[in-house]
């Protein structure tokens, strides 16, 4: 239904964003590599830590830091400010820095120089996950579905209860389930199964004792698919 594709657009947007902000992390952790290996290791002496407040937007105070540092390079004294800040840091305490040979400005603190890649790579590997594992899974139900429609049989059962899966909510809103059942007439046996989320109104095409088609594999049951666009379908001719 509609709204099972805009999820498939959606979890698509998630993956190419999450790829994209990785390829950003990976590309800047190459850099930084780079630069490593070609910059001189020196000792540096924090002069200056300076602390500011700001407010987010959940009215909670945040600090953040700036640090100073002086160091010599190659008969030169250097006051930096640097672009990390660490909890372990405190005016006077000595720490190591990657000073660039072409810039000796141009510094990193040996150990924190890869956080900066490091942070994208790490959300950007979240949001790839949130995007690509609900794609592999929806992919994996609609070529079973598919594939039962090509070779299973198709039942006939009986809608025995519509309820609203409260367990996922997207925009306040809650996908339903249809649950339903199949009598073979051959000894009693009945057999139930149950839809996949439905995002629209299944009452609208149809209600508890209304026959929607189940496909099945003919060997065994427990494999099946709920064919809710049927219904769909079903309504749209009967209303023509």
């Amino acid at each position: 239904m509609q709204k099972n594709k805009t999820l498939n657009i959606i979890f698509t947007i998630f993956a190419f964003v999450g790829i994209l902000v990785m390829v950003i992390g990976v590309v800047i952790f190459v850099k930084f590599q780079q630069f490593s290996k070609k910059a001189d290791e020196v000792t540096a002496i924090i002069t200056d830590i300076q602390e500011y407040r700001s407010t987010n937007s959940d009215g909670e105070t945040e600090y953040n830091h700036v640090v100073f540092v002086r160091y010599d390079y190659e008969g030169y004294t250097h006051d930096v400010k640097l672009s990390v800040y660490s909890s372990s840091m405190r005016v006077g305490k000595s720490i190591t820095l990657l000073v660039d040979p072409d810039n000796p400005r141009k510094v990193k603190v040996k150990g924190l120089e890869s956080w900066p890649a490091l942070i994208p790579i790490g959300i950007g590997l979240i949001f790839a996950l949130v995007g690509i594992i609900p794609l592999i899974v929806m992919g994996k139900k609609e070529r079973k579905a598919s594939f039962l429609m090509q070779n299973g049989r198709r039942l006939q059962a009986v809608i025995d209860e519509i309820k609203e899966n409260t367990t996922i909510s997207v925009n306040d809103s809650h996908p339903y389930i249809i649950y339903c059942s199949y009598d073979d007439g051959l000894g009693g046996n009945v057999y139930h199964f149950k839809s996949g989320n439905i995002w629209s109104d299944p009452y609208e095409v149809c209600d508890v004792g209304s026959v929607i088609d189940v496909w099945v594999n003919q060997d065994d049951y427990s494999q099946y698919h709920v064919d809710v666009d049927a219904l769909v379908e079903r309504s749209i001719m009967e209303c023509t």
